[in-house]
């Protein structure tokens, strides 16, 4: 069974990572590890018009343009440094936005 937690979207509190990696060190050292993004990226055109003077449109993943590819990668690094050890990170399966969408879709009996 997978062991889940969430990560809130607070990437200015660098304390947020510190307090994950300890949840993981307590419940889930022996487990592979893999941030789940959320699937959200934002074609260049639908930007804010300052975001786009200053954003590449060949970007392949920003905090500006696709920030849950930037926050699974983010994440995914700073748990590396805490716990020294490899951290993955992936998009939900299939079509879905994010964890929460995965797990709906899926059959009752493998949630």
């Amino acid at each position: 069974h997978p062991t889940a937690t969430h990560r809130p979207a607070l990437r200015f509190l660098t304390g947020v990572y510190k307090l994950l990696a300890e949840l993981i060190q307590q419940q889930a050292m022996h487990r592979e590890l893999i941030v789940i993004g959320e699937n959200d990226r934002k074609p260049h055109d639908l930007l804010k018009a300052k975001v786009q003077e200053r954003h590449d449109p060949a970007c392949d993943g920003c905090s500006n343009c696709w920030p849950g590819k930037f926050g699974a990668e983010n994440t995914a690094k700073k748990l590396v440094g805490f716990l020294c050890r490899p951290v993955g990170w992936s998009f939900p399966p299939g079509d879905a936005k994010d964890a929460r969408a995965w797990l709906n879709e899926l059959p009752s009996e493998a949630a």
